[in-house]
C-alpha cells in the first residue's frame, strides 16, 4: 500500500544532493476539461521521470511555483479567469522512492463575448461582408486570445489580398471578470490600395532571373495579393533549386500606390546525393541511392539517377524534367527510362521501360497528364497453369519477351493539409491507359484505375492547436480494371491486379487475395476493389493509435466488382510520427478467411501511412 505524506514546498530542496528522494515519479492532474492532462503537462517544466528512469526529474520548488503560474496563464488565455489550483506533494512510504505531484483544478466559469463591434467605416466593400460572417470569434463564444488573434489575422489577410498591404487593425478588449463578460472593439484602417510595379530578383548566382520570374503568377500591374505572393513562394520552393525564398514588398515612401516586390533567393548546391535505408515486413531490407543535378544547363532542368532495392522490387531509373515546357510555367515535361525487377509470389518479371509525360497544372489542387509508355517484359518462374493458359489464349508461352506500348491520360485533384500525415482534405485520381497494336504493342488492353481518399477531423482535442491533436477519420476506395481489346485476349500476369498486404487489405498475406492455381499460387485478376476506414486517435505526444477496417478482392473478369465476394478484416495499430513520415505497426485479423486453415492474424511494420 502507498503511504501519502503531503509536504510543504520548503521540504523539497534539491540542494540536499539526495536525488533519489527528490525525483518526481509522476504528475497527476484532475478536474481539467478545457485542456487535457497532457496539454497542461506540456506547459510545465517539472516532469515525471516515468519510464525514462535514466533521466533526472528532480523537484525544484521555484520551478514548480513557476509551473503553477504558467498553467494559470494558459487558462487566462482561454477565457477562464476564475481558475483555482490546489497542489499536493506526496512522498512514497514503505521503502518506495520518489514522489508524486497532484494538481486539482477548478476551472470556474468562462468569460464570454457579449459585444463585438467592428468599425469598417471607410472600407465598405462587397467582399468584406462574407469575411465578417466567418470570423473565428463571435458574440456568445468564450473569449479565447488565440481565436481573438486569429480573427485579427483573418481580417488583415483579407484586406492584404485586396491590395491593402498596409492595413492597420486596432483592438480594444474590456474584460469584466465578476460578470464573466468581454466586450471587443476593432477599428480597421485599410490604408492605400496598392498595385505591383515590378519584380526584382536578388541572391541568384547560376539560376537565371528569368527562371524565377516565369514561375511567378504575380505580374506587374496587378493588384497586390498576399495569398498569391505566398503561392508563388511555394512554387519557387517546389522547383527544388533554392534553400531559401523570401518575397518582400518594398513599400513606397510617396503616394504612388505602387509597390515593388523583391524576390531574394539562396540557391541549393547544383548536385545532390541521397542515401536511405529502411525495413518493412513484406519488403524486408530497403535500400535507396540517388544522384542528381539541379539547374542543368542553367535552364532549370533536373537530371536524377535512382537505384532502389528490396526483396520484392528493385529498380534502376533515370529521370529528366523540364518544369517549363513550351515556355509555360504550368506545363512540365518528364522523361523516365530504366529497368525494374519484380519478385512476386507467383512470378519474376524483368521490365525495361521508357516513358514521356507532359503534365498540366490548372490550379494548386488540380492537375492532369498525358504520357506515352513503351516497355519490354519477360516473366519467369510462372506456375504451370499460367503457362498453359498463356499458350491457349495468347498462342505462346508468357516467359518470352513481349512489348507493351500504351498511352496514359490521367487527372488528380488533391487538397490535404499535410502530404505525409494528412488530417483534413481530399484526394481524387483517375488514370486511363490504352495499349494497342496501333502503337506497336503486342498486348492490347484498356486499363482504368480510380482512387478516392478522404480525411476528416471528427473530434478536435480540447486546446489542440495542430492537426496532430485531432481524432481523424480516414477513408479510401480504390477500383481498377484491365479489359482486353479483343475478346479472350490474354493479359500477362505482370499486368493484372493483386490484393492483400500492408498497403491493401491488412489482414491477408501480400498479394494473395483472389484467384489461386492448383498449387496455391496467386494469379491475380482483371478487376480490383479495395476499401479502408480508419480512426486515428492521438495518444501521447507523437504517438497515435489506429483502429481500421479493410475490405477488398480481385476478380477474374473485367468490370467485375462483386461486393458479395469481398474479404474483410479489422485491426489496430500504432503510429509514431517522424520528420520523414510515421513509423507504422498494424495487426489485422481476417473476418471471413479465404483459407480457413491459415492464421487469421497478420502483423505489418512499415514507414508511412497505409493511405
Amino acid at each position: 500500500m502507498l503511504l501519502l505524506c503531503p509536504l510543504p514546498l520548503s521540504a523539497w530542496n534539491t540542494d540536499s544532493g539526495d536525488q533519489e528522494e527528490n525525483h518526481v515519479s509522476r504528475v497527476v492532474i484532475t478536474g481539467a476539461s478545457r485542456f487535457s492532462s497532457d496539454e497542461i503537462k506540456e506547459f510545465m517544466i517539472t516532469k515525471a521521470r516515468g519510464m525514462a528512469f535514466w533521466k533526472d526529474a528532480l523537484f525544484d520548488s521555484v520551478t514548480f511555483e513557476g509551473d503553477l503560474e504558467r498553467v494559470v496563464q494558459l487558462y487566462h488565455s482561454a477565457g477562464y479567469y476564475d481558475i483555482k489550483i490546489s497542489e499536493t506533494l506526496s512522498t512514497g512510504g514503505n521503502g518506495e522512492t520518489g514522489a508524486s505531484i497532484r494538481l486539482d483544478i477548478d476551472e470556474g466559469e468562462p468569460t464570454r463575448v457579449v459585444l463585438f463591434e467592428i468599425d469598417t467605416s471607410g472600407c465598405e466593400v462587397d467582399w468584406l461582408y462574407k469575411v465578417l460572417e466567418d470570423l473565428p470569434l463571435n458574440v456568445g463564444d468564450i473569449f479565447d486570445t488565440t481565436a481573438y488573434n486569429s480573427t485579427k489575422k483573418l481580417l488583415s489577410r483579407s484586406f492584404a489580398d485586396q491590395g491593402y498591404g498596409q492595413v492597420r487593425i486596432r483592438g480594444d478588449v474590456q474584460i469584466y471578470k465578476e460578470e464573466h463578460q468581454a466586450e471587443l472593439r476593432l477599428k480597421i484602417d485599410p490604408g492605400v490600395q496598392f498595385h505591383i510595379s515590378g519584380l526584382f530578383v536578388n541572391g541568384n548566382e547560376s539560376v537565371a532571373a528569368q527562371i524565377i520570374t516565369r514561375e511567378m503568377k504575380v505580374k506587374s500591374g496587378e493588384l497586390y495579393s498576399l495569398t498569391r505572393i505566398q503561392e508563388d513562394q511555394r512554387a519557387l520552393y517546389n522547383l527544388d533549386l533554392f534553400s531559401s525564398v523570401v518575397i518582400r514588398p518594398d513599400w513606397p515612401e510617396d503616394d504612388s500606390k505602387r509597390v515593388a516586390l523583391a524576390v531574394v533567393v539562396k540557391e541549393k548546391p547544383p548536385r545532390v546525393l541521397k542515401l536511405g535505408i529502411g525495413f518493412g515486413t513484406e519488403e524486408k531490407l530497403r535500400l535507396r541511392a540517388e544522384l542528381g543535378w539541379r539547374n542543368l544547363l542553367n535552364r532549370g532542368y533536373s537530371l536524377t539517377f535512382t537505384g532502389k532495392y528490396s526483396s520484392i522490387l528493385s529498380t534502376l531509373e533515370s529521370e529528366f524534367k523540364n518544369p517549363y515546357f513550351l515556355g509555360k510555367n504550368d506545363l512540365s515535361l518528364m522523361y523516365q527510362a530504366g529497368a525494374e525487377f519484380e519478385y512476386a509470389e507467383s512470378f519474376y518479371n524483368r521490365r525495361y521501360f521508357s516513358k514521356f509525360t507532359v503534365s498540366k497544372t490548372w490550379t494548386p489542387c488540380l492537375s492532369q497528364f498525358v504520357a506515352h509508355n513503351i516497355e519490354t517484359n519477360r516473366t519467369t518462374r510462372l506456375p504451370g497453369s499460367i503457362t498453359e493458359k498463356a499458350i491457349e489464349d495468347f498462342g505462346r508461352k508468357e516467359d518470352v519477351n513481349f512489348v507493351v506500348s500504351s498511352l496514359e491520360a490521367g487527372c488528380k485533384w488533391e487538397h490535404v493539409d499535410d502530404l505525409f500525415n494528412p488530417a483534413k482534405g481530399l484526394h481524387l485520381s483517375y488514370v486511363f491507359e490504352p495499349a494497342s497494336s496501333s502503337f506497336g504493342s503486342e498486348i492490347e488492353f484498356l486499363r482504368h484505375q480510380f482512387e478516392l481518399r478522404g480525411y476528416y477531423p471528427v473530434f478536435k482535442m480540447q486546446g489542440g492547436n495542430t492537426s496532430t491533436r485531432d481524432v481523424v477519420t480516414a477513408a479510401r476506395i480504390t477500383m481498377g480494371t484491365v479489359d482486353p481489346i479483343r475478346s479472350n485476349e490474354y493479359i500477362p500476369i505482370s499486368k493484372r491486379f493483386f490484393c492483400g498486404g500492408a498497403n491493401s487489405v491488412r489482414g491477408y498475406p501480400y498479394e494473395e487475395l483472389g484467384g489461386m492455381d492448383d498449387h496455391g499460387n496467386p494469379v491475380g485478376g482483371y478487376s480490383l476493389f479495395e476499401g479502408s476506414l480508419e480512426l486515428r486517435v492521438p495518444l501521447v505526444k507523437e504517438l497515435k493509435g489506429v483502429l481500421f477496417f479493410d475490405t477488398g478482392n480481385v476478380y477474374p473478369d473485367p468490370y467485375d466488382f462483386d461486393l458479395g465476394r469481398l474479404r474483410h478484416c479489422v485491426g489496430a495499430g500504432l503510429r509514431y510520427h517522424t520528420a520523414v513520415g510515421p513509423i507504422r505497426l498494424d495487426i489485422g485479423y481476417q473476418l471471413n478467411p479465404q483459407d480457413p486453415d491459415a492464421s487469421g492474424f497478420r502483423v505489418h511494420l512499415n514507414l508511412g501511412e497505409a493511405f
